[in-house]
Order: C-alpha cells, then structure tokens, then sequence
C-alpha cells in the first residue's frame, strides 16, 4: 500500500509493477488521479491492461472520443464515459449492451423516459439509481429487485451514490461492504486521520490511498491531507 501511495502522489504508473497483486489496483488509483497523462507515458506501459487504461483516462482528460479507438476491450466503456463528459448522447450509441446503452442515454440527456422505457425491473432500478432519482436511502432496498443477483451490491452502490449527491458522510455507515464504505469515508472527509479509527492495518492504509487519490482528484492535495480542512 506505501508503493501504490507513493505511485499516486508521484504520478508513476511504473511503480505499480512491484506491487504484486494489486497492481490493478495500483494502476486504477494511479490513473484516476493524474492530471497529465501522455501518448508517451501511455507507450511506456507494455501490458495491455495498464496501456488501454491509461488511454482511457487520456480520453478523458482530451475529451477526445477518437483515442477510445485505442483501447481495445475498453472501447465501449470509454465511449460511455466521453458521452457523460461531453454530454454527447451519439457516443451512447457505440455501447452494444442494451440496459447500459441505454443508462448512458439517461444519463446524458438527464431523460428519465429512457429508464421508463427499460422492460426489465432490475435494470430499470439501476438505470433510476445512477440517475440519481433515488433520494431517500430507505428507497433503495425498495427500488432493487429482492431476486436481483447483486441486490446487496446494488443496494449499498445506490447509497454511496446518494451519499455522493448530499455530500453526506454520514450515510458511509449504513454501508455494509467494507471496501466500498471505507471509499465513502475517505472521499468525503478532510482529515487523513479519519483513516485511523478503521479497523485492522490493510484496512486503515487502503483509506489513507483512497483519501490521498480524493484529494488528489479534487487538487487538494497535499493541503487537505493533514490540514483537517480543505484548502
């Protein structure tokens, strides 16, 4: 976790080959938080996991759709993400699956007709969630069909989000799945020392990264990480 820490704040993708077996991870977090990325840094990466990624997320950084070209299996979902950056609902179209098709489609043009018009109740609930038209926490065990594979996936998924809409980490807590709470806690606080009170070691250093790459997302850091208030 110190190597991926120091791969985030550094903006070194290249150091995520020695973690091991969360190298994925690495590169995710990596990623997500820098803010120029390049062809050339890209063309260093010889696995095609971390190259498409990293093309991806120039894509995004570009706004340019036609570098979606380049990264093979992750074609679709770039073009799904240009769509929402963009707010071009053409790219939509690029997305073969239909539910996700048409998800983007709601998404992007913020018409909840398109959720209406999907005939199949799990995937309808999920369009409304990501479409942020759930409000209240309690509809969210409402909303997820009880015979849905991933109810309790989707179920805490759909209070992140509202967590994310209030900007209310408050509801972290009634987050069940470990990893994804402690992402809630740690997207929302200002205090790197919020990390401290998460129980076993692994755990409380997967928050300190989580919070880091935050704050970094946001370019807060390094002020908001030990500061105990946003810059």
């Amino acid at each position: 976790m110190k190597l991926i820490c120091l791969a985030t704040i550094n903006g070194n993708p290249l150091m995520c080959d020695k973690v091991g077996d969360l190298n994925s991870y690495c590169y995710e977090t990596v990623f997500s938080a820098m803010k120029n990325i390049s062809e050339d840094l890209c063309e260093k990466l010889s696995d095609s996991f971390p190259k498409n990624l990293c093309y991806h997320e120039l894509a995004k950084i570009r706004k340019d759709p036609s570098i979606c070209n380049i990264t093979e299996g992750r074609y679709q979902w770039c073009c799904g993400d240009l769509a929402e950056i963009t707010k071009n609902y053409k790219l939509c179209e690029e997305i073969d699956i239909y539910f996700e098709r048409t998800e983007c489609l709601a998404e992007v043009t913020g018409n909840l007709s398109f959720c209406e018009a999907i005939d199949i109740n799990k995937y309808k609930s999920a369009c409304l969630i990501k479409l942020g038209k759930i409000t209240d926490v309690k509809e969210c065990e409402e909303v997820v069909p009880k015979n849905f594979p991933t109810y309790s996936e989707e179920v805490q998924e759909c209070i992140l989000k509202i967590a994310l809409t209030r900007e209310d980490v408050s509801l972290c807590d009634l987050i069940k799945a470990k990893e994804t709470r402690i992402r809630c806690i740690a997207k929302f606080s200002d205090n790197i020392k919020v990390c401290e009170k998460v129980e076993g070691i692994f755990w409380e250093d997967f928050c300190k990264v989580e919070f880091i790459k935050s704050a970094m997302e946001k370019d807060l850091y390094p002020f908001a990480t030990y500061a105990g208030k946003r810059a």
